[in-house]
């Protein structure tokens, strides 16, 4: 009987613990609203990238002369730090404007009854100045990259694409001309090869005759077509590089919901959305950062490949170049054939 009385106390000893413990817990915490993401429409996913032959590691930078108008050595209106890190197309949703501010320091405010035209500056404060015909208009950067204009309500967002603004709302069919470089020069090579060197963009390619130099197509790079829906494209980044505080994997992304969706406005004609972004890790020497990602526009849907890389000059220079390749859904070995085709794509600057 004592064995029993010492079993009974020993059970209800450990209930009361356990219920003890089981009021004393916390309730958890509710978790938390998901942030906004993307529209992303089903897409066929993009077959694994294969090795890209012409970016396999850092590509020397190329030293040439200067073209012979001797204009190699001005300076442009517009620095190349500014025009490169600000130019794009910006959307209020709330006052429904289109704010475009090209690379050659023109720009545009359309909608909501607006259609103006004028130029824009950026000053050391990071502060721009908007001429309207006259008028001067003030807007300031926020850290996002987002612009805000005096007696405006509302951001003009610069990355509206990943809130699911659509091309139509935003204006984009309506693609802006960026300013054609006056200082491309181009040589042929032994084997048939056409070297092109844009000293505007500091920037230097070699491509087979048969493509076509869209000279002047992007802002503040360079774009190759094969006469078939397939391009591209290719910026010197350095500096914008150099005053990015993220990973290269961030400042992979922010190019390309920047630069590369532009860019694909201005090839095909509009973007309606993207998907199946994929940042890439392949370890490769000289490479910072590559991606694959699907892209819907007015011509259908096609596959993007986008690399950073090294390009480094023989006193130990460093520059950085972003390569975009281009090829419709249609095309399976696109990638490929464009990416080997456009090749030995470095940093350009005038030798002294």
């Amino acid at each position: 009987m004592a064995d029993f009385n010492r079993i009974l106390s020993l059970t209800l000893l450990l209930c009361l613990l356990t219920g003890l413990c089981g009021c004393g817990a916390p309730s958890p915490a509710p978790s938390p609203s998901p942030s906004p993401t993307p529209s992303q429409p089903t897409l066929l996913r993009p077959t694994a990238a294969p090795p890209v032959g012409a970016l396999l590691r850092d590509i020397p930078g190329e030293l040439a002369a200067a073209p012979e108008d001797g204009t190699a050595g001005a300076a442009p209106e517009q620095t190349a730090a500014a025009s490169e890190t600000l130019s794009g197309r910006y959307y209020n949703d709330y006052l429904h404007e289109t704010l475009l501010l090209s690379g050659d320091g023109t720009c545009t405010l359309t909608g909501n009854g607006l259609s103006l035209a004028g130029s824009w500056s950026a000053g050391e404060d990071g502060a721009l100045t908007l001429d309207w015909d006259g008028e001067t208009e003030r807007a300031a950067a926020s850290p996002e990259g987002d612009l805000l204009l005096d007696g405006r309500t509302g951001y003009f967002l610069h990355d509206w694409l990943l809130w699911g603004i659509t091309a139509q709302e935003a204006g984009v069919d309506a693609a802006p001309v960026p300013v054609a470089s006056s200082r491309m020069t181009v040589s042929e090579s032994e084997d048939g090869l056409l070297r092109y060197r844009d000293f505007d963009n500091a920037i230097a390619f070699t491509c087979p005759s048969d493509m076509t130099v869209l000279n002047g197509k992007l802002i503040g790079g360079v774009a190759v077509s094969d006469g078939a829906e397939g391009y591209v494209g290719g910026r010197n980044v350095t500096d914008i590089h150099s005053t990015h505080s993220g990973s290269e994997d961030d400042f992979l992304e922010d190019y390309l919901r920047t630069f590369v969706f532009t860019d694909f406005g201005l090839l095909y004609g509009g973007v309606h959305s993207y998907a199946h972004l994929e940042l890439l890790h392949e370890g490769v020497p000289g490479r910072a950062a590559a991606a694959t990602l699907s892209l819907t526009g007015d011509s259908g849907d096609v596959f993007c490949r986008v690399i950073l890389y090294t390009s480094t000059f023989s006193d130990g220079t460093v520059n950085y170049i972003c390569k975009t390749v281009f090829a419709p859904a249609s095309d399976a070995d696109g990638i490929e054939r464009l990416s080997n085709a456009v090749s030995q794509m470095s940093a350009l600057r005038v030798r002294e």
